[in-house]
C-alpha cells in the first residue's frame, strides 16, 4: 500500500495534535514531521518531499498564505485554518483545499478522499477537472460537463451543460489544458466531441449551437471525429 507522506505545521500545540490524531486514523497516511511554524517548513521541504502539507495561516513571521506564495514543494497544500475569509486567495495560489477550524473527521476524510483521487489521476496523467474563475469566485468544473469554450475578446466562455462561465483569460490557455476529447476548431472556439449533435456543412451542431469549422483546422477536426 502506498504511504503519503504528510507533514503538519501549525504553531499550537492543541491544532496540531488534532491533525496528527486524525492522520494516525488512516492506514495510508504517514506523518513525518510536525512543525511550529512554516519558516521550519520552508527548511524542512528544501531537502525533503512529502505529499501533503497540512498547513495554518496565522503563524508569526511568515504567514501560511505567504508561505504557499513561495513554496519550493509538489506537495499538496490543505489549509487548516480558523479565517475562512482567505480561501479565495488561497486556491488562487493553487491551495489544495482548505479545512476550517474546527476541523470535523468527516471533512478531513473528505479532503483525504479528493487527495487520492488527485494522485492517482496525476499519475495516470488524466486530468478529470479544471479550476476557473469568474468574478471572485472559484469553481471546479469537471471536464465532461464542458460542451464548448468561445473566445470573447480578452475573455474565453465556458459554455457547460448547466451554464456558461466567463473567464479573464485565452483559448490558447485553455488549448493546452484541454486534452483528449477536446479540440480547436476554429480561432475562436473548442469543443467537447463528445458533446457533438451532428456536423453540417462546415458547422457542428452542440446543444442546439451552431459553431463554425474553418479550412484551417477542418482536417485535423474530420479525422479525430471519424476515429
Amino acid at each position: 500500500m502506498k504511504k503519503f507522506k504528510c507533514i503538519v505545521v501549525d504553531d499550537e500545540r492543541l491544532a496540531r495534535a488534532l491533525i496528527i490524531n486524525y492522520i494516525s486514523q488512516l492506514s495510508d497516511l504517514e506523518l513525518v514531521r510536525e512543525l511550529k511554524s512554516a519558516i521550519e517548513a520552508r527548511a524542512y521541504l528544501e531537502s525533503n518531499e512529502v505529499d501533503i502539507i497540512f498547513l495554518d495561516i496565522n503563524m508569526p513571521k511568515l504567514s501560511g498564505m505567504d508561505f504557499l506564495k513561495n513554496i519550493n514543494s509538489n506537495g499538496l497544500v490543505i489549509f487548516t485554518t480558523a479565517y475562512p475569509e482567505f480561501a479565495v486567495d488561497a486556491f488562487e495560489h493553487n491551495a489544495f483545499d482548505y479545512l476550517v477550524k474546527p476541523i470535523s473527521f468527516d471533512r478531513f476524510l473528505k479532503s483525504i478522499d479528493k487527495v487520492k483521487k488527485h494522485l492517482v489521476n496525476t499519475d495516470s496523467g488524466e486530468t478529470k477537472s479544471i479550476t476557473i474563475k469568474e468574478s471572485k469566485r472559484l469553481y471546479k468544473i469537471q471536464l465532461d460537463e464542458i460542451t464548448y469554450l468561445e473566445a470573447y475578446g480578452d475573455y474565453v466562455k465556458v459554455h457547460t451543460s448547466e451554464k456558461m462561465y466567463t473567464v479573464k483569460k485565452k483559448l490558447t490557455d485553455f488549448e493546452k489544458t484541454l486534452k483528449d476529447d477536446f479540440i480547436r476548431i476554429h480561432r475562436s472556439y473548442i469543443i467537447n466531441l463528445d458533446k457533438i449533435g451532428f456536423v453540417e456543412g462546415n458547422q457542428v451542431n452542440i446543444s442546439g449551437n451552431k459553431i463554425p469549422i474553418s479550412s484551417r483546422y477542418k482536417d485535423t477536426f474530420i479525422s479525430r471525429y471519424k476515429a
